[in-house]
C-alpha cells in the first residue's frame, strides 16, 4: 500500500467509518503518529474530470482552433464550435479546455534595453489633468507631451480638446521650442493619428502625414498594449502630475503654461543627465538641438479653414460663441481660421478681424469699430447693442428689463442709465442692487441708483464717487453777507412832529 493510498483510507475509516485514532493504528498495522500526520495532512485536491456531453469529438477541432488563435475567448470559442454542431455549454468547453491544456502557454514578454540615439526620436502621449472655470462653464485641461529619450526635454502643451487641429498645433508648437525635428515620432494608437490598424498593418490620418511630409519625420504607431515601447513619455507623466502639479491648484489654462515653462526651466533641466556624467538634461538638450533636422521657413497651418456665409446680424458663430465681423460682410462668404487662442477672420487672403478666442459658452464678441460701424447704419441698433452688453454685465437685468415692457414703459433710458451704473460702480455692485430693486418691487433704473448711494440701505453696494466740480462753479459757492436795512427804513420812516 503506497502512502497516498494509506491516507486517504486513513480519512476514510475516521470521516466516513467513524473509527478511533488507536483502532485505525492497529487495523492497518502502524504508528499513532503515523494516523494524526495523515488526518492533519490537508487532502491533495483533485481536479474534476469534464463531462463530455460530447465535447470529446470536438477536441481536435479546439486544439487546432487554439493553436492559430491563442488569446481566442472561450465565448467565442464556443460559438465557433457551435456551428460545428457542438450542442453543450460554454461551461463543459471551458474545463475540457483546462484539463486537456489544450491552449498554448503564452511566452513571457522579454524587452530588451534600448538606448537612444540623438535627435533620432520623439515619444508623444495626452494626460488629463482636471477641469477650469471658463466664465459661465467649465472646460477640461488637457496636456500633450512630447519627450525627446536622449536628452530627456520635453514640451507640455495645454489644451481644452484633444482633437486634430490640437494635436497638429501642439507638434508645431514643440518643434518650436526645441529647435528642431526628431526623425521619427511614435505615437499610442489615438483616433487622431492612427485611423485603423490591422496586425502590422497601420493607416495613419492624411493631415498627420500631411504634418510629417512637410517636416519629415517618420510617424510610428506602437503596438497595441506595449507601454514600454514609449516608457520616456509615461514617466514623464507621472512627473509632471509629482513634481510639477502635486500640491498645487491653477484655475485657468494660462497658469498651467507659465508653471511648465517656469518648471521646466528651473527644476528639469536642472537635473543630472546620468548617461553623461556632470552633464545635466538642459546641457543635454543643447547639444541635441543642433543634430535636430532643421525647421522650414514658415510653421504648418494647424488649424483648416472653415467657410461661413455672415449671417444679417453681422456674426460668425464657432462652439455656441458669436464673434462680430464689419456689417459689410452681411450675405458674403468669408473664411474663418480658429486657433487655441484665436479666431481669425479671412476674405480670401486678406484678414479681415481677429478676436481672442473664448472658450466659454454663448457669448457675444464684438469688437468696438464693429459696433460703431453697425449704429452708423442702423441707428436703433444702440439700443440693442446696449441693451446686450448690459445683460452680459448684469445677468439679472434681463429680468428688470422684462418688468418695465410687461408694465408698457420704454426701457431705452432703463438701459442707458444702467450701463452709466456699470461703468461708474462695477458689473458687480450693480447686479446685487438691481436684485434688491425686483425684490422690493420697484424695477427701475432710479431705484437702483439710489441703492448704489446708499438712500436704499444696499448691503456691499459701492459709495459713489465724489464728484470734483469746475473752479468757476466751484468759487461761486461763498457766503454771502446780508446787508443791514435799519438805515434805509430810519429814512424812508416819516418823522412826529
Amino acid at each position: 500500500m503506497t502512502d497516498a493510498t494509506r491516507e486517504a483510507e486513513i480519512r476514510r475509516l475516521f470521516y466516513r467509518e467513524h473509527w478511533k485514532i488507536g483502532t485505525i493504528a492497529a487495523q492497518l498495522g502502524v504508528h499513532h503518529d503515523t494516523v494524526v500526520r495523515a488526518l492533519n495532512r490537508p487532502a491533495a485536491p483533485v481536479a474534476p474530470a469534464p463531462r463530455a456531453w460530447g465535447v470529446d469529438a470536438y477536441l481536435p477541432a479546439v486544439a487546432d482552433i487554439l493553436q492559430r488563435y491563442p488569446s481566442l475567448t472561450a465565448t467565442r470559442l464556443h460559438q465557433m464550435i457551435r456551428e460545428r454542431g457542438y450542442s453543450g455549454g460554454v461551461t463543459q468547453l471551458r474545463r475540457a479546455v483546462v484539463h486537456h491544456k489544450l491552449r498554448p502557454e503564452r511566452k513571457p514578454d522579454v524587452f530588451a534595453t534600448r538606448v537612444p540615439l540623438p535627435a533620432d526620436e520623439a515619444q508623444v502621449d495626452w494626460a488629463t489633468l482636471g477641469k477650469v472655470r471658463v466664465g459661465r462653464t467649465e472646460r477640461h485641461v488637457y496636456a500633450l507631451l512630447v519627450v525627446l529619450p536622449y536628452s530627456r526635454d520635453c514640451f507640455v502643451g495645454f489644451y481644452h480638446d484633444m482633437k486634430l487641429a490640437t494635436l497638429i498645433e501642439a507638434h508645431v508648437d514643440a518643434f518650436e521650442l526645441f529647435g528642431g525635428v526628431p526623425r521619427r515620432i511614435l505615437y499610442d494608437n489615438m483616433k487622431t493619428a492612427v485611423v485603423d490598424r490591422v496586425g502590422d498593418a497601420v493607416r495613419y490620418h492624411p493631415t498627420l502625414l500631411a504634418l510629417s511630409d512637410y517636416y519629415g519625420f517618420e510617424p510610428v504607431a506602437c503596438r497595441p498594449r506595449r507601454p514600454n515601447e514609449k516608457g520616456n513619455v509615461e514617466r514623464r507623466v507621472r512627473d509632471l502630475r509629482d513634481s510639477m502639479l502635486a500640491g498645487t491648484s491653477y484655475a485657468a489654462r494660462g497658469q498651467y503654461i507659465d508653471a511648465f515653462a517656469k518648471w521646466r526651466t528651473e527644476v528639469l533641466h536642472t537635473r543630472a543627465h546620468s548617461r553623461a556624467g556632470a552633464e545635466t538634461v538642459g546641457d543635454a538638450a543643447a547639444r541635441e538641438r543642433s543634430l535636430l533636422l532643421p525647421l522650414p521657413r514658415e510653421p504648418f497651418a494647424a488649424f483648416p479653414l472653415q467657410g461661413m456665409r455672415v449671417g444679417k446680424q453681422a456674426w460668425l458663430t464657432l462652439d455656441t460663441n458669436r464673434y462680430s465681423v464689419p456689417p459689410r460682410y452681411v450675405g458674403k462668404t468669408v473664411s474663418m481660421l480658429a486657433t487655441h487662442d484665436r479666431v481669425c477672420v479671412l476674405d480670401n487672403d486678406k484678414v479681415v478681424c481677429t478676436h481672442k478666442r473664448s472658450w466659454d459658452k454663448h457669448g457675444d464678441h464684438q469688437l468696438d469699430e464693429h459696433a460703431k460701424q453697425i449704429r452708423e447704419l442702423r441707428p436703433r441698433s444702440r439700443e440693442h447693442a446696449g441693451r446686450a452688453r448690459l445683460i452680459t454685465a448684469c445677468p439679472s437685468a434681463a429680468q428688470l428689463l422684462q418688468r418695465l415692457i410687461e408694465e408698457d414703459e420704454p426701457t431705452a433710458h432703463h438701459t442707458r442709465v444702467l450701463n452709466q451704473l456699470v461703468e461708474t460702480h462695477g458689473a458687480e455692485a450693480v447686479q446685487g442692487a438691481i436684485a434688491q430693486a425686483i425684490e422690493r418691487g420697484t424695477p427701475r433704473a432710479a431705484s437702483v441708483r439710489m441703492l448704489l448711494l446708499g438712500g436704499g440701505k444696499a448691503t456691499g453696494a459701492a459709495l459713489a464717487a465724489p464728484i470734483a466740480l469746475p473752479a468757476h462753479i466751484a468759487d461761486m459757492d461763498h457766503t454771502r453777507t446780508t446787508h443791514n436795512l435799519g438805515d434805509y427804513d430810519a429814512c424812508t420812516t416819516p418823522r412826529r412832529r
